[in-house]
């Protein structure tokens, strides 16, 4: 059995393998789209190694040359159909700005929605804040969020991309499970703003 820990405290508490897979790369930003066979065999690898905390976005997505748009999460989806449901812990992202710059409840549980039927499930385990939406009132964004999980859409909430000023306002409204920020050898932002 593959090591496991707690993300969140108290209600927002979340199980997760001890290390994710980020499945950006599969259709996105690194090259072109793996073959959804290969991108499958690869999941079920990672799952099968215990990586069993799948983590995509709705922004995870390139247009093919016939102008069809390839989704990071469907993709994501026949991985989960091909490994079960139940085995997995999956985090997918609300991006504002695919919509707009905003962040209600309407456009998350719409966007929630989506995502869930691309990925083919119910819910997700984890529904992150892409980015701050810089249109709507952080307190609305919260609020926002706080609706996905009320209709069963996702059980915890993430955010990334955040400061700590609004990471704490945020968590005060809606409870974070989970913070995603950025870092490497190529991306410095994050000692900036801490």
């Amino acid at each position: 059995m593959a090591a496991t820990k707690t993300l969140g405290t108290a209600a927002a508490a979340m199980r997760s393998s001890g290390l994710g897979f980020g499945c950006m790369g599969i259709t996105s930003f690194y090259g072109k789209p793996m073959a959804d066979a290969d991108a499958v065999a690869l999941l079920q690898r990672a799952a099968a190694l215990g990586a069993t905390h799948w983590d995509t976005a709705e922004a995870y997505h390139v247009k093919r040359a016939d102008g069809s748009v390839e989704w990071n999460e469907s993709v994501v989806g026949k991985g989960v159909a091909a490994v079960g449901r139940t085995k997995l812990q999956l985090a997918t992202k609300y991006n504002p700005h695919m919509h707009g710059g905003q962040l209600t409840a309407e456009l998350a549980l719409a966007a929630a929605r989506a995502s869930c039927e691309r990925l083919g499930v119910d819910s997700v385990d984890l529904y992150y804040v892409h980015r701050m939406a810089p249109k709507t009132p952080l307190a609305e964004q919260a609020a926002a969020m706080n609706a996905v999980k009320e209709a069963g859409l996702a059980s915890c909430i993430g955010v990334s991309e955040f400061s700590p000023e609004n990471l704490r306002a945020f968590h005060a409204i809606c409870p974070v499970t989970a913070v995603q920020q950025e870092w490497s050898l190529m991306n410095r932002d994050l000692e900036v703003i801490l």
